[in-house]
C-alpha cells in the first residue's frame, strides 16, 4: 500500500475524532468537554497504529511529543512575555486566576488541539501524504478555524467570520513553528498555552476576537516568536519556505 493511501487511512481518524463530540452528545450520560478532548489523543494513537502499525513510543515521536519539552515550552514562554507585559500595562480588568478555566480552556485545550491539528493532521498532510507546505498549512488552519466557530455562533455573522479568521491564521502560525523547530510540538503547544493563559488571566474576551489593546499585545508575542524562530532555526530540510 502506498504512503498516500496509508495517510488517507490515518486521516479518517482525524475526522472521527472531530465527530466524536456529536456522538458523545447523543449518549444518555453527559460527557464533560475535557474528557471528550482527551479522547482525541486515543484517536491519534489509533490512527497511527492502524495505518502504520506504530506502537505508543513511535507514535509519540511521530506526533512531535518526544522532542525536548522544556526547550519548547521555554522558547514559547520567552516569546509570549511581551503579550503579558502589555496586558499588565493596558488592561482595565483585574487579573483573575480560575483553576478550572486554566485547566480546561488553557492547558487541556492547548495540548489536545495542537496534538490533533498540528502533530497529527498537519504532519499527515505535509510529511506522509506529500503535500506542499502552503496547502498543508492552509487546510490545517482552515479546519482549526472552523472547529472554533461554535463559540461565536450566537454573536452573528461578523463574529463568526472574525473568530474563524483569527483562529485560522493562528493555526497556520503554529504549523510554521512546528516545522521550523524541527517538529518539536512543544513550541506551538507552549505558544498556544501561554497566549491563552494571558488572555484568560486578564479576562480579555469570551472568544478569540478581543480588544484592540489585547490584539496588539498578541501581535507582539507573535512577532517575538517569529524573530526568535528566524534567529535560531533554519528552513526546513526539504527546501520548503518554512
Amino acid at each position: 500500500m502506498t504512503q498516500r493511501k496509508l495517510s488517507v487511512i490515518a486521516l479518517l481518524f482525524f475526522f472521527l475524532a472531530l465527530a466524536s463530540r456529536e456522538v458523545l452528545r447523543a449518549l444518555p450520560v453527559a460527557v464533560p468537554g475535557p474528557t471528550w478532548k482527551l479522547g482525541w489523543l486515543l484517536f491519534c494513537l489509533g490512527g497511527l497504529w492502524v495505518a502504520y502499525r506504530m506502537g505508543p513510543r513511535a507514535a509519540i515521536t511521530e506526533l512531535g511529543l518526544a522532542a525536548p519539552v522544556f526547550r519548547g515550552l521555554g522558547i514559547a514562554l520567552l516569546a509570549s512575555l511581551p503579550m503579558l507585559v502589555v496586558l499588565l500595562l493596558v488592561s482595565r480588568n483585574p487579573m483573575q486566576f480560575v483553576p478550572q478555566t486554566m485547566l480546561s480552556s488553557v492547558l487541556l485545550a492547548a495540548v489536545t488541539e495542537e496534538i490533533l491539528f498540528r502533530g497529527y493532521l498537519f504532519r499527515q498532510l505535509y510529511r506522509r501524504a506529500g503535500w506542499h507546505f502552503v496547502p498543508a498549512v492552509l487546510v490545517t488552519g482552515l479546519l482549526f478555524g472552523l472547529a472554533h466557530i461554535g463559540y461565536a455562533l450566537r454573536g452573528g455573522v461578523l463574529e463568526v467570520l472574525g473568530v474563524a479568521g483569527i483562529t485560522t491564521l493562528g493555526g497556520a502560525f503554529f504549523s510554521w513553528l512546528f516545522v521550523r523547530w524541527d517538529n518539536n510540538l512543544w513550541v506551538p503547544i507552549g505558544m498556544h498555552l501561554f497566549m491563552n493563559a494571558w488572555w484568560e488571566l486578564f479576562a480579555v474576551s469570551t472568544n478569540a476576537i478581543g480588544t484592540w489593546n489585547a490584539n496588539g499585545a498578541r501581535a507582539l508575542a507573535i512577532v517575538a516568536a517569529v524573530v526568535i524562530t528566524l534567529r535560531y532555526t533554519k528552513p526546513a530540510r526539504d527546501g520548503t519556505s518554512a
